[in-house]
């Protein structure tokens, strides 16, 4: 019997290894139903995984409160596992408060950090801003292996008289593990603060500054600088620039790692806000503090591409591609400096690496386009802007560039479909009005030429 069980529950987790689902959730289905098999019913939690892989959530939890009901209670990891399982499926189908009833039992019964976190996540969805202060704290107290209170040092130790000691080899795996833990203790904190700190109070500021200092008196003083560069991030997102500037420059004389990153934000609004002098100065500021910042040196390279030092843009676009090899902003950028400085292949060189790593960007494929036609190759320039209008067949400027290049190219049939097209979303296009009525006048066919000229 024993023997029997164990091949049929192999063939089911195979099964399911190899993506045959409907396969394992059958052999599976024959094993619990088997009533000689008296612990099969814990295999209803398999049942529920798969389920909840295909995205059946309401399925997935059938399954696991089927087989909760049919483990002890002092089997209480396995309770908890279970328990965890169908919490994060009742997230999945945004049934809240059940969810929140799941991981709230998990909280008192066995905490742990992705179950304080979830519960925040599902205080923030209900809008409870008193329960998401208290899920907060909550999270807050959950002090995992390997992390302190003050979480500014690193994985070394000091002696009494300061001096750093090196306190473990390399390669050592409970160290190693402890880092980790650390690593997920901030990630959990820094999002969940990010997430409710903007409506956690009566005003975003508010909010901000009640979460940043909740996480300076509990120790966590770089999660709460972090959150101080978020709550200017939040404000550059609802064009609050004022506020948002206000915050970034209060880092000036901060830790340098985090003026840096103020610095570099502060660098892009200037430029987007056409102050380049300050743009220039904050970039060169960022990328000071540190040079292997790709956003830093894209920002510096801008400025120098404005005041027209092509060669010394050029080198800083270059380095942040070294930096940082799948920037894409870096390298879009280098197209369009080669471009400027009349090195077409080059440009084109560009913006077809770019295109591979961004294949349905619509700015990449109109300059690789307008590049093939300023070369004087008509086909491939109609090929790419095809592929473009595809993209926004709505789009009058594109139907209007395709139709140019097919007139052109002395395709008329293809151009007058172009023109008109574009006509057809943007009627008030001088060029494509023109080009319409000279070509009816053409055919001779005067009265469809004359409502045309007459706009």
């Amino acid at each position: 019997m024993d023997l029997r069980f164990s091949v049929f529950f192999n063939l089911a987790h195979q099964y399911h290894l190899c993506g045959f689902t409907s396969e394992a959730l059958a052999t599976f289905e024959q094993i619990v139903k088997n009533r000689q098999y008296t612990l099969s019913g814990r295999l209803r939690v398999n049942m529920g995984n798969i389920y909840f892989e295909q995205k059946r959530y309401g399925q997935a939890v059938k399954m696991y409160r089927m087989a909760l009901d049919q483990i002890p209670q002092s089997y209480k990891y396995m309770r908890v596992g279970i328990m965890r399982n169908i919490g994060i499926s009742h997230l999945r189908l945004r049934q809240f408060q059940d969810a929140i009833e799941s991981f709230e039992a998990i909280m008192r019964e066995e905490p742990d950090l992705s179950t304080a976190f979830n519960l925040v996540l599902c205080y923030y969805a209900t809008g409870n801003k008193s329960q998401m202060k208290h899920g907060f704290s909550i999270l807050l107290g959950m002090r995992d292996t390997g992390t302190s209170r003050a979480d500014g040092g690193g994985d070394g130790e000091t002696s009494e008289e300061g001096e750093p000691q090196e306190s473990f080899v390399q390669g050592d795996a409970l160290r190693e593990t402890m880092a980790e833990r650390k690593r997920t203790t901030t990630h959990f904190l820094t999002q969940a603060a990010k997430l409710m700190a903007p409506i956690v109070e009566r005003d975003p500021v508010s909010g901000f500054d009640y979460v940043t200092e909740l996480l300076k008196s509990e120790g966590y003083p770089s999660i709460a600088n972090e959150l101080e560069i978020a709550k200017a991030m939040y404000f550059l997102k609802k064009r609050n620039y004022v506020q948002a500037v206000e915050t970034l420059r209060a880092f000036e004389k901060r830790d340098q790692a985090l003026a840096a990153r103020a610095a570099t934000n502060l660098s892009f609004y200037y430029f987007v806000d056409n102050d380049f002098r300050n743009a220039e100065k904050y970039a060169s500021l960022a990328v000071k503090a540190d040079h292997y910042n790709a956003k830093a040196l894209i920002n510096k390279g801008n400025c120098l591409f404005l005041r027209k030092e092509y060669e010394k843009a050029k080198e800083l676009y270059q380095e942040a591609i070294n930096v940082e090899a799948d920037f894409v902003e870096a390298q879009y950028n280098l197209g369009l400096l080669s471009c400027e400085r009349g090195d077409l292949k080059a440009g084109l060189e560009c913006f077809q690496k770019l295109q591979s790593v961004v294949p349905n960007s619509t700015d990449v494929l109109y300059h690789i386009s307008s590049i093939y036609d300023k070369i004087g190759n008509l086909r491939m320039a109609t090929k790419w802007m095809e592929l473009l209008v595809a993209r926004v067949p709505s789009d009058p400027v594109a139907l209007a560039y395709l139709g140019d290049l097919y007139s052109r190219d002395g395709d008329e049939t293809q151009a007058l479909h172009y023109n008109l097209e574009s006509y057809r979303y943007y009627p008030v296009n001088i060029d494509v009005i023109s080009w319409l009525g000279a070509y009816w006048v053409k055919l001779e066919y005067f009265e469809k030429a004359i409502p045309f000229f007459e706009r």
